[in-house]
């Protein structure tokens, strides 16, 4: 019974991690999935607000209005049913763990 114990442990040790992300070689890509100009790659970095290189990203001042986080979907995305599927099942999890809920941006 140990050696079969043993042989899981070797086996969990030696199994590949699976990338998210894996075959998109994208330069412009920060963390894989954010594409961001220079300088919202600089503030990132820095810790500061993407949308406000001015000001840092978490302060009592600069909540969601109503709690609201407004959203878009990029077009090539939303012709895509597993995507959005994959979305909305990620919005929904994130709704149910935050104050904050996910409202589409009115275009």
């Amino acid at each position: 019974m140990k050696w079969l114990y043993v042989l899981f442990l070797c086996g969990l040790v030696l199994a590949e991690n699976p990338d998210e992300n894996e075959g998109i070689d994208d330069p412009d890509a920060y963390e894989g999935d954010m594409i961001l100009t220079a300088a919202q790659r600089m503030a990132a970095e820095m810790g500061l607000d993407v949308d406000n290189p001015l000001g840092r990203g978490s302060t009592k001042n600069r909540q969601w209005p109503g709690g609201v986080m407004p959203y878009v979907v990029d077009s090539s995305l939303s012709r895509d049913s597993k995507a959005m599927a994959a979305i909305r099942a990620g919005m929904e999890e994130w709704t149910s763990k935050n104050l904050h809920h996910l409202q589409e941006k009115d275009k």
